[in-house]
């Protein structure tokens, strides 16, 4: 390592030691709450570039004494970059207090190549789809996020699919029914009894279905009944599902009011 000489002072100066200024900006720091963490970085980085450049004073730090910290520092170019943020961190420190003029540092910059990541292979993707549990509302979002590109049907899904009418959007559109009412409404497709000719969950299991409050699904079933999408058996505290397409008439008149 390469020491910078520095000139030789046979009186002590009238000015402000690197040292005391150090002490007085970690104690702002500590103050106005900064990591014990934060200040211990700063003070590593920057005690190796007063002693490369021999400084005492800060008025002894110049553009020449960074420039020649930085060359003979024997590291990436990205970890100079860190070295460099830190070293700027504190200079600004002491230009609010007065104790540097200029901004001196302001024009060094360190250019750094980004590092482009690789990208997922397709296999490691489907082994993560494989991870998650596909038959919950939250596993189907999940593999749906993580693969929004892809067919869902390239990864074992076909058969948990329920089939609804597009017209259904409509409902949603014109603002007679919430989107989340439409993923209530599906999720009541899946569990209608073909039988039976019902769907019979409970408000608990709804929630752990679709992990939402109990007051949501009321409020989506009030709106699914008032549209005549649902009907409520309250005597036996069971639901019938029915559907009724929208009119093109309809749809053309509200869509323009």
């Amino acid at each position: 390592m390469v020491v910078l000489p520095t000139k030789q002072y046979e009186d002590v100066r009238d000015a402000i030691t690197v040292a005391a200024a150090l002490e007085t900006v970690f104690k702002q720091m500590q103050i106005v709450g900064h990591r014990q963490r934060t200040i211990e970085s700063y003070e590593y980085i920057f005690n190796p570039f007063m002693t490369v450049n021999r400084i005492q004073y800060v008025e002894d730090i110049s553009v020449e004494s960074i420039y020649h910290y930085l060359d003979v520092l024997e590291v990436s170019p990205r970890t100079k970059l860190i070295r460099l943020k830190s070293i700027k961190a504190v200079l600004s420190k002491f230009y609010n207090n007065s104790w540097i003029k200029d901004r001196i540092w302001a024009t060094i910059h360190i250019k750094v190549d980004k590092e482009v990541k690789e990208g997922a292979k397709e296999s490691d993707i489907d082994k993560l789809l494989h991870l998650i549990d596909q038959t919950t509302f939250i596993g189907f979002r999940d593999a749906a996020a993580i693969s929004p590109k892809q067919s869902l049907a390239t990864h074992n899904v076909t058969e948990k699919f329920e089939k609804v009418s597009t017209d259904i959007f409509y409902y949603v559109q014109l603002g007679l029914i919430k989107p989340f009412d439409m993923v209530l409404y599906v999720k009541y497709l899946e569990l209608f009894n073909k039988d039976c000719g019902y769907a019979f969950p409970t408000i608990y299991q709804l929630e752990d279905y679709l992990n939402c409050s109990r007051q949501s699904i009321v409020s989506a079933n009030n709106r699914l009944v008032a549209v005549g999408l649902l009907i409520p058996d309250v005597k036996v505290r069971m639901l019938i599902l029915t559907y009724y397409a929208l009119s093109t008439e309809y749809i053309n008149l509200n869509a323009i009011t």
